[in-house]
């Protein structure tokens, strides 16, 4: 098995930053909202990614590369967006039986649903950009989202 170089770019960091500043470029959406969601999906992300989304090859990379100061939505990528993505559809199926003993609003709850639909589509809407084989550096990337968003 072949192993991603890492640190990859754009990370996962970066392509939540690109999410966050879609949103509240595009309509002014609440700051704190869109903010706490992307805070959320990167802990999730952090927290999942050795725990459950690598192989087991990948495993002695992650321990290499991954320290106490360093986070893995800053040094895994593109070949993990899609992974991101399974996390943010996994959150979203299963996150009314995770509330459930949170007591959350009803109102809540489907706004929260809502918004992580809006960053699945986020994503597909630049899987161009998130994919693309000659892709680099993160300038080719705002370029990317530039590009999709006119």
């Amino acid at each position: 098995m072949q192993l991603v170089k890492l640190p990859r770019s754009p990370s996962v960091y970066e392509i939540l930053k690109k999410y966050f500043d879609y949103r509240v470029k595009k309509d002014g959406m609440i700051v704190e909202t869109v903010g706490e969601i992307v805070k959320g999906l990167r802990c999730y992300f952090d927290k999942a990614l050795p725990a459950m989304l690598l192989y087991k090859e990948e495993r002695q990379q992650y321990k290499e590369v991954i320290t106490d100061n360093v986070s893995p939505s800053n040094v895994y990528g593109r070949t993990f967006v899609k992974t991101l993505s399974h996390v943010a559809c996994n959150i979203k199926l299963k996150l009314p039986e995770m509330l459930s003993c949170m007591h959350i609003e009803t109102e809540t709850l489907t706004e929260l649903q809502q918004r992580l639909l809006d960053f699945l589509r986020f994503l597909q809407n630049n899987q161009s950009a998130f994919f693309h084989s000659n892709y680099q550096n993160s300038e080719g990337f705002v370029a990317a989202v530039k590009k999709e968003e006119n």
